[in-house]
This record gives C-alpha cells, structure tokens and sequence, in this order.
C-alpha cells in the first residue's frame, strides 16, 4: 500500500487500510489460506489435495506449518471482516473513534474521480 499524505503530516500507517477499504495484510493473507485449502479439499484430482493428504514430517519444531493454520481457522469459523471489526475497536489508535465499523467505506469513497485523457 502507498502512503496517503496530507498537506501537513503523512497518514500514520494504521489508518491505510481504513482509507483503502482492503483488508489488512495478515488477515488477507489467512482468507487466501482458508480460500486456498478448501479449494483444494472440494477438487481431490488436484496437486495440493494429494499433498496434503501425505503431509511431510515436521521438519522445524519452530515452523508452523501453513495446513495447521488452515485447520486451525476452518475450526475457529475464521471471518476475516468480523476478526477486523473485533481489532479495531479494540486497538488504541489515535481518533479510532470516528470509524465505528472499518468494514464501510469511509464517507466520501463513493465520489466520482477525475478522469484525465491524453
């Protein structure tokens, strides 16, 4: 994501994806997983279906592993709008109060923009 400055001071870095309307990184990245895996387990001719069926051993006991996650957000019911929600009425950024719900535009996205012909 670019960072969207103002005239006086830059946007802290928080706000990004409030602006953008798009999920944060981390939680895009778990629905891509989730999406991924159960993609995977609908289509059982498919190359990640049979892998993951003859999972390899656990090289790194530090590593976790990208199917454990999936199982893990499969069995928690993992909305990545609701889990976004959740984060941000509880975090402490600054004026966080003026957008109750992060998953709404802010007010004024739905304007026309300029479009400029060459």
């Amino acid at each position: 994501m670019r960072t969207v400055s103002g005239t006086v001071k830059s946007t802290s870095t928080q706000w990004l994806p409030i602006l953008t309307n798009i999920l944060p990184p981390t939680l895009c990245r778990k629905e891509a997983l989730l999406r991924k895996t159960t993609k995977s387990d609908k289509t059982k001719r498919s190359l990640l279906y049979q892998m993951l069926r003859n999972k390899p051993n656990l090289r790194l006991k530090s590593r976790k592993l990208p199917w454990t996650t999936a199982k893990e957000l499969a069995l928690s019911n993992f909305e990545g709008t609701k889990e976004w929600r959740e984060n941000w009425t509880s975090t402490d950024v600054k004026n966080s109060g003026l957008v109750s719900d992060p998953n709404k535009g802010v007010e004024g996205m739905d304007l026309p923009r300029c479009m400029v012909r060459t």
